[in-house]
């Protein structure tokens, strides 16, 4: 039986860590996981994405989310509900995200404002599928 083409996985999400921290990765973070997954994949491909997505962050158990720069100490990848996704040097994903905010409305997305998700080797688009305190779609950390 062929299974569908999927751009993420929920391996990608979890980077291993669901063995190398066991007792943290309770089934409501597998649940939100697979759920923000299904969205995300969802999303991609009616962007028009076709390669499969390098994810830099996914969940995050706490010692990592602590020792993660500019984390905030209740960051959503904490709870499987956020993902960073590699972008390019000219932030080609996150423009191709902009110019479809009705995609990131339709799939209950909320994207973090790419002007803060620019690093010093690698930049990245912030996705979560919970509306952050604003409630804006494009939001500011």
């Amino acid at each position: 039986m062929n299974t569908p083409f999927s751009l993420l996985r929920l391996s990608d999400l979890t980077m291993g860590r669901e063995k190398a921290f066991a007792s943290e990765y309770t089934p409501e973070i597998q649940a939100n996981l697979l759920k923000l997954c299904t969205i995300v994949n969802a999303f991609l491909m009616d962007l028009g994405v076709k390669n499969r997505t390098v994810v830099s962050s996914g969940w995050r158990p706490a010692t990592i989310n602590n020792s993660t720069q500019n984390a905030s100490k209740r960051s959503n990848h904490m709870k499987g509900l956020a993902i960073d996704i590699m972008d390019d040097k000219s932030q080609s994903l996150a423009c191709s995200i902009l110019a479809r905010l009705d995609l990131l409305k339709l799939h209950g997305l909320y994207l973090e404002d790419p002007k803060s998700t620019i690093g010093k080797h690698t930049n990245w688009v912030h996705l979560q599928c919970v509306p952050p305190a604003s409630g804006k779609h494009i939001f500011k950390p």
